[in-house]
């Protein structure tokens, strides 16, 4: 809630220090490892080589971006279900890249799409009534992007999963 505070009063700064994004988001995901493996969920995690080791970046921003889509991913997919997060350039684009994290869960209705960003709303009463959680990170996730010069996009289908796209300006750390 202090970040959502923060975000909204315009006093959250974001950094430019090098980080080394492949590593950022091997070590997310593998605070997640041991959650999937209880659930028998298969994680994994792929980073193109085309991605550069370091970045110049918010190190801090990033991962929470990244544990609020994977801890999402996880919570809205049955047991023995697929997370898989792809770190890759985005297109032709040398300067952006893009993170896809996609589940077999759940699936968010069509008709709540437009509200899953939105701060204490949640994909469905279903959602609301059997997993924890206020609906602050999504909200939190896709305003730290944006707040990096980037964005989160998803598309879902109900009963089959979502795919979340985060794509995010890149420039080389020297």
């Amino acid at each position: 809630i202090l970040d959502l505070s923060r975000i909204e009063s315009g006093t959250l700064t974001i950094e430019r220090v090098p980080v080394d994004i492949r590593a950022e988001v091997k070590s997310v995901s593998g605070l997640f490892e041991s959650v999937a493996d209880e659930r028998h969920d298969q994680l994994t995690v792929t980073v193109d080589d085309d991605v550069p080791r370091f970045v110049l970046g918010d190190p801090l921003r990033l991962r929470q971006v990244v544990v609020n889509l994977l801890s999402n991913a996880i919570k809205f997919t049955d047991p023995g279900g697929r997370v898989d997060v792809l770190l890759s350039p985005n297109g032709d684009d040398a300067n952006t890249w893009s993170m896809v994290v996609s589940d077999t869960g759940i699936g968010i209705p069509p008709e709540r799409l437009p509200d899953i960003f939105e701060p204490f709303r949640r994909a469905s009463d279903y959602a609301t009534r059997t997993h924890q959680g206020v609906g602050l990170g999504l909200s939190i996730a896709k305003k730290i992007a944006r707040l990096m010069g980037g964005d989160i996009e998803v598309t879902s289908t109900v009963g089959q999963g979502s795919i979340f796209t985060v794509t995010l300006p890149m420039e080389i750390a020297v």
